[in-house]
């Protein structure tokens, strides 16, 4: 058998290490360290803290990077840096009292105080006009903001990870959520996806009580018209040029009962 080519190997031995050694998130980390207290200033035993919840309501379902605080309310953990700062968002076990803290790149690792209020609970419903639901997947993020903080700036549906510090997602049953929340100020974003395809619509809220954010209308993703319409005949319609075939021999009743490829170009 002949030896493969050294520079093919030389080049698929760099690929390989630089594969094997860069991940596909950010090595940053910061270290953390704090108690959980209510209003009062007692410790909350038993607190649970995350950087983003999965909300199925009424149960908090899952957190991501979930830390555990003792008898005390003390915790202490080693949490990824994807962006300049992360939020934790703790719970009390009972789900019914929480409260947020920033961690920042810059800050030392102190002793971080949470203090856990009353939580706030939030639902409304996402609308997608005319487009069958079970055919769509909705969901609704949501991120702190700052005291003074402008909204984040909209982006590209598929980013949404770019968006802001998520702090919680709630997916959405036939278009509807319902959550809960520490209180504070927040933005949301409501995103639709159809396939590979997806629109979204952000907004903000102050949660200081109980809030009914009533009908979100998201516009509907380009690709949720073929599965609004898919299994219906195609409108009629012409072209306005042909080539091998006669103008006048060009809608799509003339090759009824025939194999037809329409190929669309465009340019952006």
């Amino acid at each position: 058998m002949r030896a493969s080519p050294p520079l093919l190997v030389l080049a698929c031995g760099i690929l390989a290490l630089s594969s094997g050694c860069s991940g596909p998130f950010p090595s940053d980390a910061v270290q953390v360290c704090g108690r959980v207290v209510d209003v009062t200033g007692s410790p909350v035993p038993g607190a649970r803290i995350g950087t983003c919840w999965l909300s199925m309501f009424p149960h908090l379902a899952r957190a991501d990077g979930p830390i555990d605080c003792g008898e005390d309310g003390s915790f202490e953990a080693t949490l990824p840096l994807h962006e300049d700062s992360v939020w934790l968002s703790a719970f009390s076990p009972d789900r019914e009292s929480a409260g947020l803290v920033e961690v920042r790149r810059t800050d030392p690792p102190d002793d971080r105080l949470v203090i856990v209020r009353p939580v706030v609970h939030v639902h409304g419903r996402v609308a997608c006009k005319g487009i069958d639901f079970s055919r769509l997947q909705i969901e609704v993020l949501w991120s702190p903001l700052r005291d003074g903080e402008a909204p984040p700036a909209p982006v590209r549906p598929g980013n949404e990870g770019r968006w802001a510090p998520i702090v919680a997602r709630a997916p959405c049953a036939e278009g509807e959520f319902e959550l809960s929340l520490p209180p504070g100020r927040y933005a949301w974003l409501a995103k639709v996806r159809a396939g590979h395809d997806g629109s979204s619509l952000q907004g903000m809220a102050d949660l200081d009580r109980d809030r009914d954010l009533g009908e979100i209308d998201v516009p509907p993703p380009a690709l949720s018209y073929f599965f609004a319409h898919a299994g219906e005949e195609l409108p009629p319609w012409n072209v306005s040029a042909s080539r091998g075939v006669p103008l006048e021999r060009t809608s799509l009743r003339d090759f009824r009962g025939k194999w037809l490829l329409v190929e669309f170009w465009a340019y952006w």
